[in-house]
């Protein structure tokens, strides 16, 4: 049973993760920028435009997506930026940490509704 439960413990980040590359790719286009840019350090900016380094994120990684921005857009010379993947009400408590963190230190907040 424990086995089980592992596995699909496990299952859960690729799930997720596959779907923020493939909103990444679609959110791309929309935002005019390049997918999954990959930095010097071999780690990726999920997307970059002209005047921003953004990384695309679940509301409940606020903390890792802030950080991450920050750094990306450090390397590349844009503006931080998070573009939040927001599924239900739940997610405003962490959208709204992201916020007045990212406030502070100059992150700007997209919010795109998925299902």
């Amino acid at each position: 049973m424990r086995t089980i439960l592992l596995t699909i413990a496990l299952l859960f980040p690729t799930i997720a993760q596959s779907g923020e590359r493939e909103e990444s790719a679609r959110l791309a286009i929309e935002y005019g920028g390049v997918a999954e840019y990959m930095l010097f350090d071999r780690t990726r900016v999920d997307i970059l435009t002209n005047t921003y380094a953004i990384e695309v994120e679940y509301p409940a990684k606020w903390a890792e997506a802030v950080g991450q921005s920050l750094y990306y857009a450090a390397v590349t010379n844009r503006k931080p930026a998070i573009i939040f993947l927001v599924t239900g009400q739940d997610d405003n408590r962490f959208v709204y940490r992201a916020m007045v963190a990212g406030n502070k230190f100059g992150v700007t907040v997209f919010i795109e509704h998925v299902e």
